[in-house]
């Protein structure tokens, strides 16, 4: 999905496989980042590190909402998990 987070266009990763939403450490200020306890684990038992979360700005053509992902540095796209769909009433029509 096509989007502007805090102003920057980029293409996102819709994903309902994914618990949480996911952020590149490259969309965020170091300074914005806040502690988090949270761990990640890959549906084949690795552990990925957290470096905190963040709270963003999200548009898409005229909606726009705040939202809270998890900062890591090793994911390369803005991944917008099934927290992010269901706090957003999101449904997919595929028909």
């Amino acid at each position: 999905m096509r989007a502007r987070i805090d102003g920057r266009r980029c293409d996102c990763l819709l994903d309902t496989g994914s618990d949480v939403t996911l952020i590149p450490v490259s969309f965020v200020n170091d300074a914005h980042i806040r502690e988090s306890k949270q761990v990640l684990t890959l549906a084949n038992g690795t552990q990925i590190p957290v470096l905190g979360e963040v709270k963003l700005s999200l548009e898409v053509g005229k909606y726009s909402s705040i939202f809270t992902g998890l900062v890591s540095k090793h994911v390369d796209d803005v991944i917008l998990g099934i927290d992010w769909l269901e706090n957003n009433n999101m449904m997919w029509d595929f028909s």
